[in-house]
């Protein structure tokens, strides 16, 4: 059996879900579970402050290893992190201000909307006793 595996942190990313996905992935093989991993590509050095969102190569890598197989997605980064790096001076601009708002408020809030929404009603439907 494949297990499909959608994760951002895979090594070589070094911080600590990294370790845990790849924990997984090495060990599934032993129940009769293939995982195959699906990340993001990591700069090899990090060269600045802003590395986890640099844009970070041109294609598909895929390496298979004896218990899982891991594909190493681009990342293109997003429209405020390219700003940046083309012009650095600015950084402190309002365009980008906006876009840093923007982008917390439909990471965080929206997200947290529609969670509430829908698995909050959830264990009034799962409680409710049908006779």
């Amino acid at each position: 059996m494949r297990l499909l595996i959608c994760t951002l942190y895979f090594p070589p990313c070094t911080f600590t879900p990294a370790n845990r996905s790849f924990s997984w992935a090495k060990y599934l093989n032993s129940f009769g579970i293939y995982p195959v991993v699906i990340t993001r590509q990591w700069p090899a050095a990090i060269k600045s402050d802003n590395y986890f969102e640099q844009a970070v190569g041109k294609e598909v890598i895929i390496e298979k290893h004896e218990n899982y197989e891991v594909h190493y997605v681009p990342f293109l980064g997003n429209y405020r992190t390219k700003q940046v790096e083309n012009n650095p001076k600015a950084s402190g601009s309002l365009i980008l201000k906006f876009f840093v708002a923007a982008e917390l408020i439909f990471r965080y809030f929206l997200l947290l909307y529609c969670l509430t929404a829908i698995y909050l009603p959830m264990p009034y439907s799962i409680l409710r006793i049908t006779r």
